[in-house]
């Protein structure tokens, strides 16, 4: 297992990566991305192609394997960007809580609410589904005050989707 780290600052992100995963960095972005030492006695990494005795079956499943890998990385690199996005969350929360906008007893029932969103992105880096179970929860009448962070949560969860997700 490797441990995520921040290129720039050193410092460590966020749980630990199967060996067969590395980091590369974009513009100051980290992705995860296969290493070359990923299982293949079909594909030449150094050259990026197949072997030429590879057969299409042989070709399809090592494409099959790397786009399951690649499927695996992204959900890595989605739960840290989920866990980083629920510590923002929790210091609006508590900053709130200092400045008395907030009771903590408000802050514990905003958390109720957006906990099953907030949760499935850190834990399991799941957006989608954190955006489903939020867009689906009603606020009742009584905890009105919650609806305006219940928006925030949903509109920052989407932009994420439009953002990072695509087919692989």
């Amino acid at each position: 297992m490797a441990t995520v780290i921040n290129s720039i600052t050193g410092e460590v992100l966020y749980g630990t990566f199967s060996d067969n995963l590395q980091l590369l960095e974009n513009e100051g972005i980290i992705y995860l991305d296969m290493v070359e030492n990923f299982i293949s006695p079909y594909y030449n990494f150094e050259t990026q192609s197949f072997y030429e005795n590879a057969s299409s079956e042989e070709v399809a499943e090592f494409e099959d394997a790397k786009r399951s890998e690649l499927i695996k990385s992204a959900y890595e690199q989605r739960k840290v960007d989920g866990w980083q996005a629920y510590q923002e969350f929790r210091a609006g929360m508590v900053k709130e809580i200092y400045d008395q906008v907030l009771t903590k007893q408000q802050a514990f029932i905003i958390e109720d609410f957006l906990g099953k969103g907030y949760d499935k992105i850190a834990q399991q880096g799941d957006w989608e589904t954190a955006y489903y179970k939020l867009s689906t929860t009603v606020i009742p009448e009584q905890y009105a005050f919650v609806q305006s962070y219940l928006d925030a949560a949903k509109a920052i969860m989407l932009q994420y989707i439009q953002k990072n997700y695509r087919p692989m």
